[in-house]
């Protein structure tokens, strides 16, 4: 169980790093459900940028996994134009896979009883595999599956840290993975709540120069969650001659 938990913590804060690169859906993917991945070319090593046809090759971090790039259940035959992993192309540099996890992870492999999927592991290829999409480091691409406990995650912004310039305001947007009450606060100050819901947003305006915390919060009653982001605002550029 300790393993498990301390797979899920890294896969979290992978996923908060790589949120550029990844868009998935739903948020809290679970296991059993069908999912769509969306990948920006762009992104992380943006090797991939004008590259028309992608493929994926994925496999999944789970419980029997001996660490948290154990990867496990791999789909795609490397170099090849495998349709298994070819991706649709959206154009701007953005593919999308969609699939049902639990079903498509299978082709690789039996999964043993009580083994539970904690993570989903990417690169993105051409058919060659001589080019290869990766986070900016040149590291694999880890996104988390959950399980049926209480979740909260800020989606918008992507990014854990957020710099910003004085003035001007930016959407918010926060998602629990069940109906619960939420709440909002920046730096202890709330600035939205709301009761049976599971998303919320709020724009945020006029900052003040300095570190700032923002805090989404669930709870259903007998379970909490939150997620926290930081926001570092630049004080204005003045402008004029010295004496």
């Amino acid at each position: 169980m300790l393993r498990k938990c301390l797979l899920l913590i890294s896969g979290l804060a992978s996923a908060q790093v790589q949120a550029q690169i990844l868009s998935v859906s739903p948020v809290f993917p679970k296991e059993q459900d069908t999912v769509t991945i969306i990948y920006d070319a762009t992104q992380g090593n943006a090797a991939l940028t004008g590259v028309t046809q992608v493929y994926a090759h994925t496999g999944v971090i789970t419980t029997r996994s001996a660490s948290n790039s154990d990867w496990r259940y791999v789909v795609g035959n490397w170099g090849t134009a495998d349709a298994r992993v070819q991706m649709q192309n959206l154009g701007n540099n953005r593919h999308r896979i969609r699939f049902h996890m639990k079903n498509f992870y299978t082709q690789a492999g039996t999964f043993q009883p009580g083994e539970q999927i904690l993570s989903m592991a990417f690169v993105f290829r051409d058919q060659s595999g001589n080019t290869v999409g990766r986070t900016a480091e040149g590291k694999d691409i880890y996104t988390p599956v959950f399980s049926t406990g209480l979740f909260a995650r800020i989606v918008n912004p992507e990014t854990k840290v957020n710099l910003r310039s004085s003035g001007g305001s930016f959407l918010i947007e926060a998602w629990a993975s069940k109906l619960c009450s939420l709440n909002l606060t920046l730096d202890g100050a709330q600035l939205r709540s709301k009761s049976n819901s599971d998303s919320l947003q709020y724009t945020v305006s006029a900052l003040s120069a300095g570190r700032h915390t923002l805090i989404f919060s669930a709870t259903d009653g007998t379970l909490n969650a939150a997620d926290t982001q930081y926001f570092v605002v630049n004080p204005p550029v003045k402008t004029g001659f010295l004496d």
